[in-house]
């Protein structure tokens, strides 16, 4: 029963995955599982691969089907586990400013967490999970150790943003699917409800600013070179 996935989204978090995935879902030819994030290849790959393959629709004349687990980017053994089970797998990554990226986890902090102010506890600490993740070379490396470089789609994220039916035709063309108009493209929030997409606006303290765009530019310039292209990020 069920079928292996076409294509994953594996990362990064934070960076419109979520958007990307709901607004992907509105092609006739491609399909889901119950839900966004299965995360069988970090937290459930005990449960085995009949297991994750019922969590897709059978097979469809010309059909794909996929998920977007963000956390496997970041992780090693997802890298293996995946390369063993999908080696023809395709692979799309959304990348933000890493800058932005912590901001825009700082605004969902407090707004789950009322006042909270965790920058003091994490934006300078290069070991939290919300700075080390936006450290995108090394793990993209390592996933080109495994792959062709051809069975990746890199978004840059601010892309995206600014211009949504062309990215999403981009993804379309990509994975060799007709292009159709899906209407005015819908952005959502972390618990996937619906939402107009607004640049973050929450205010960060600017000397922290200044300390993340100081820490992240070695590691931004890493990975251009990685990719042979430049995100102009600041």
């Amino acid at each position: 029963m069920g079928r292996l996935p076409d294509f994953l989204i594996i990362g990064a978090s934070r960076c419109g995955t979520g958007s990307l995935f709901k607004n992907l879902l509105q092609h006739p030819l491609i399909e889901r599982p119950p839900g966004k994030e299965l995360h069988f290849f970090d937290q459930r790959y005990n449960r085995g691969i009949e297991w994750y393959k019922s969590q897709f629709p059978e097979t469809k004349k010309n059909t794909l089907c996929f998920e977007a687990t963000p956390a496997y980017l970041h992780k090693p053994i997802c890298t293996e586990r995946i390369f063993n089970h999908l080696p023809k797998c395709k692979f799309i990554v959304l990348l933000r400013n890493p800058v932005d990226r912590v901001a825009s986890g700082y605004s969902r902090w407090m707004t789950e967490e009322g006042q909270w102010n965790p920058y003091e506890l994490m934006a300078k600490n290069p070991y939290h999970g919300a700075v080390e993740t936006g450290i995108y070379e090394k793990p993209l490396r390592r996933w080109f150790g495994y792959f062709p470089r051809d069975q990746f789609l890199i978004i840059k994220s601010e892309d995206f943003f600014e211009n949504e039916k062309r990215i999403i035709a981009q993804c379309f063309d990509w994975l060799g699917v007709e292009l159709i108009d899906i209407g005015k493209p819908l952005f959502f929030d972390q618990r996937g409800r619906k939402k107009e997409w607004l640049p973050y606006q929450r205010e960060v303290p600017d000397d922290v600013k200044e300390y993340l765009r100081e820490f992240f530019k070695p590691y931004n310039q890493e990975l251009y070179q990685l990719l042979g292209r430049d995100f102009g990020w600041q």
